[in-house]
């Protein structure tokens, strides 16, 4: 059984180091994925910027603080306690 196993094992090492061959990005300076990936990264990061800036367009037409909170410190609220929390002894 256990020379079962271990042959599963080495054929997985084999066809997942096969694989990586291909599924490798190469992002050099003369890589063919480099153009593809810039273009990408540039796209996210202006799709970023356009979705906080509706967000925060929405939470100032609103009027309401909290949502505006929320969007310009989302993880704010999670390190610190609520207000009212901690009981006086």
């Amino acid at each position: 059984m256990l020379a079962v196993w271990s042959s599963g094992l080495f054929v997985l090492r084999i066809v997942l180091t096969f694989s990586e061959l291909f599924l490798t990005p190469d992002l050099s300076d003369d890589g063919p994925g480099k153009d593809v990936y810039a273009f990408t990264l540039w796209l996210a990061l202006a799709l970023v910027v356009i979705l906080a800036m509706i967000q925060l367009g929405a939470a100032a037409f609103k009027r309401e603080g909290a949502s505006r909170g929320r969007s310009s410190a989302p993880a704010s609220s999670s390190w610190s306690a609520p207000a009212g929390s901690a009981t006086a002894s």
